[in-house]
């Protein structure tokens, strides 16, 4: 009996021996630890240390005035997994990629997602601290407005004009259409343009010294309107300065002009002469070309002198590439081809005037 109770004090001894550690702190303090302690504490050389396995759950309970801080984290990565808790408070882990949100540079979705509100707010989109864009939440776009009141508006206060520019296909003065499947499209512009311009000065001769030697008739000089000009801009239409027309699209063209005539002798108050019988020409002149040949479709006024105040006008239509330059000339072609006699027009409101309209 005595050595059956004997081996058991043994057997419990080596137990309680094998079931602890005794570890002594900086202090000389002893601890004795269980080394198999379920709470995450460990013995090492001497110390006691955060680092082992959790047999059980555990919590760790915080308070406003008990907070949990814990210093030196180094820095991620974003392929790092995330700390977070459930709804019981329990910490797990799990990778970014796996959340169903959107990253900066780019996401690798595998379905389709969303993104948005919601609810009935907005979403507003801004850069540098300014709101660019913004869906309302009845699904309208404002580009540079908040308020937009159709399915997109689009205001031009932080850009050029309206705000909108489509340059594929784009000109001056051309006009969006669409085609069958209603794709917008640039096509030339079928608004009507008319230059207008009314001459000024008064009396004035246009002396040529040959039967080929063209005069420029150069005082039309007040324009009335300019739609070639105030379309395309200051390179196109009527030039005061130049006397001359520079086309701005291609297409067909009616030229018309009304040219007042001073005739005979004794209408002419400043010097100049004129003689019955002279034969006056006034001709529309394309690219320079000098004289009346040029186009076939544009007829020139041919006036023979007979009496004082002729009012004499012409009409054609012209087929006209942008860049041409149309101007009008005149010449005395007088028997021979050298009347030293002026060709005579007066040039004020309501007398001599030149139209170049578009069709």
């Amino acid at each position: 009996m005595k050595k059956i109770i004997y081996i058991l004090i043994v057997l419990q001894s080596s137990f309680i021996g094998a079931q602890t550690k005794t570890v002594v702190t900086p202090y000389g303090e002893r601890v004795t630890i269980h080394p198999n302690a379920n709470n995450g504490l460990t013995p090492n050389n001497g110390y006691l240390q955060l680092g082992g396995d959790l047999t059980k759950a555990s919590v760790l309970a915080t308070s406003g005035s008990n907070t949990l801080a814990i210093n030196g984290l180094i820095a991620g990565a974003p392929t790092d997994k995330l700390v977070v808790l459930d709804a019981g408070g329990v910490l797990k882990t799990f990778l970014p990629s796996s959340l169903p949100m959107w990253f900066l540079g780019g996401n690798t979705n595998g379905v389709l997602q969303t993104l948005g509100t919601n609810d009935a707010f907005d979403l507003p989109i801004k850069t540098n601290n300014v709101e660019r864009m913004r869906i309302t939440a009845a699904g309208k776009i404002g580009i540079g407005t908040a308020t937009p009141s159709n399915n997109l508006e689009i205001s031009g206060t932080n850009g050029i004009g309206t705000g909108l520019k489509l340059p594929t296909g784009a000109g001056s003065g051309k006009v969006l259409t669409s085609d069958a499947n209603g794709n917008g499209i640039w096509q030339a512009a079928a608004i009507q343009m008319q230059t207008v311009a009314v001459s000024a000065g008064g009396a004035k001769p246009f002396q040529n010294t040959t039967g080929t030697d063209w005069q420029l008739i150069d005082f039309f000089s007040n324009v009335v309107f300019d739609d070639a000009k105030a379309l395309y801009g200051a390179a196109y239409g009527w030039n005061t300065a130049t006397n001359s027309y520079t086309v701005a699209r291609d297409g067909k063209y009616r030229i018309s002009l009304n040219m007042y005539a001073l005739g005979t002798v004794s209408a002419i108050s400043n010097g100049y002469t004129a003689s019955a019988g002279d034969n006056w020409r006034v001709a529309a002149v394309f690219n320079n070309v000098n004289g009346q040949a040029g186009k076939s479709t544009m007829p020139f006024i041919s006036l023979t002198v007979s009496s004082n105040d002729q009012s004499v006008f012409v009409s054609g239509v012209v087929l006209l590439k942008a860049g041409d330059i149309v101007n009008f000339k005149t010449i005395n072609a007088a028997t021979g081809g050298a009347s030293m006699r002026p060709a005579l027009y007066y040039g004020a409101n309501g007398h001599s005037i030149m139209t170049i309209e578009s069709l």
